[in-house]
């Protein structure tokens, strides 16, 4: 009797399970990288009315990032009889990639997919699409890794719990050197680990110690955002930077220099961040000759930059003595900051500006357009692994 009540139990349980699996939808695939770069992307949502492909990093490599002066609505994705929208876009270059679904224009993560960027505003679905051989400079290649470690700390300056990154070079452990010091500054909408997330630092760094293209360093990446992260944009204080700044110099500096093996004085530290980083090492790093001697602004278009170094401008040689390094880099194609008022002049047309300014006073400095690329960590990654890191130390 008891064997008739297993068997039925069994077949019952056998029987709802493949009704189960007839009735639950089969896991999507999404994204799809295909072996010749191009990327397809799946979606179920059978009641929506449309679903696009969207997401800034994205839509900027497609040449899509307006449409109108405005930002574009992205990429409309096609619907089938069993309610999976898809579309294909590509091939794609061998890069980290952000995106999202508007379902209906809502901005929705991909359900499919498990890898997401976390930042102060809203998360992004996150692809990679690699080289044949893993070579690219961003990625975790076979190499000797530092290692990344969380400080959280709680700021006298800001009267909060805040948290900073620490990367350190491979046998940082074991050396019982000190190191020189960068600290490194994110962007708007971004949170202290973004510089090693979606921004692979920590693997650049790797790549580049291995090729013998860098000085060992540490790496610092702090939070530059003065107020709790839930706060909204446009109630976050217009003194952000000055804040950050006492945050920075204050709190995290010290602490670096208490809890980890770093060299000390200006010569052996260096700014430089992208942005509203970039914004706030022109404010911090340029106003502190006896702190950093190394500055590094990405893509940061500096309005004021006439205003806030007349000293500077008016006579060359304090700066071109106290600084080893002034680096200035940004997108060709860079008008994030471009609005009706100021004629569309984006943070390349800033730039530019800041470097025929700083050219015609003799103040010694590097400067650097990347062709083709946008306000995306396509253009930061590469400054990081091409210029700023290579020339450090130097």
């Amino acid at each position: 009797m008891r064997l008739l009540f297993l068997l039925a139990a069994t077949l019952a349980a056998t029987s709802l399970y493949g009704q189960i699996q007839q009735t639950t939808p089969n896991r999507l695939q999404s994204p799809e990288i295909h072996a010749d770069g191009r990327v397809t992307f799946r979606v179920r949502a059978p009641q929506a009315d449309t679903v696009r492909l969207a997401g800034w990093d994205l839509m900027s490599y497609l040449g899509k990032t307006r449409s109108g002066g405005k930002p574009f609505a992205g990429i409309p994705m096609e619907k089938a009889a069993d309610g999976v929208w898809t579309t294909t876009v590509g091939p794609l270059e061998a890069n980290p990639y952000q995106y999202n679904f508007l379902i209906d224009g809502v901005r929705t993560l991909d359900p499919a997919n498990g890898l997401i960027v976390h930042t102060s505003q809203l998360p992004h679905s996150l692809f990679y699409v690699k080289n044949e051989g893993g070579r690219t400079f961003w990625e975790a290649r076979d190499v000797p890794h530092g290692a990344i470690c969380r400080v959280p700390y709680f700021s006298k300056a800001l009267s909060a719990q805040r948290e900073f990154y620490v990367y350190t070079p491979p046998g940082y452990e074991q050396s019982g050197e000190a190191y020189p010091v960068l600290y490194l500054l994110h962007g708007n909408g971004e949170v202290a680990h973004s510089w090693s997330t979606i921004g692979r630092a920590n693997f650049i760094a790797d790549n580049l110690l291995a090729e013998g293209k860098m000085k060992p360093c540490l790496l610092v990446m702090p939070l530059g955002h003065a107020t709790a992260l839930d706060t909204p944009l446009e109630q976050r204080p217009a003194n952000n930077t000055e804040l950050f700044e006492k945050d920075l110099l204050d709190e995290v500096l010290p602490r670096v220099e208490k809890q980890f093996r770093v060299k000390t004085g200006p010569e052996n530290r260096a700014l430089a961040g992208l942005s509203m980083g970039g914004g706030q090492t022109n404010a911090i790093g340029l106003k502190h000759p006896e702190v950093f001697a190394h500055v590094g602004v990405f893509s940061s278009g500096l309005p004021q930059f006439t205003t806030q170094h007349v000293a500077a401008l008016t006579d060359a040689s304090p700066w071109n003595k106290a600084y080893r390094l002034l680096y200035f880099g940004v997108g060709a194609n860079d008008k994030v900051g471009g609005n009706a008022t100021n004629g569309n002049r984006g943070a390349v047309d800033g730039l530019r500006d800041v470097h025929q300014l700083l050219t015609e006073k003799g103040i010694r400095h590097t400067y650097r357009e990347l062709p083709g690329l946008d306000h995306t960590w396509f253009a930061w990654r590469k400054m990081l692994y091409d210029d700023f890191l290579p020339a450090l130390w130097r």
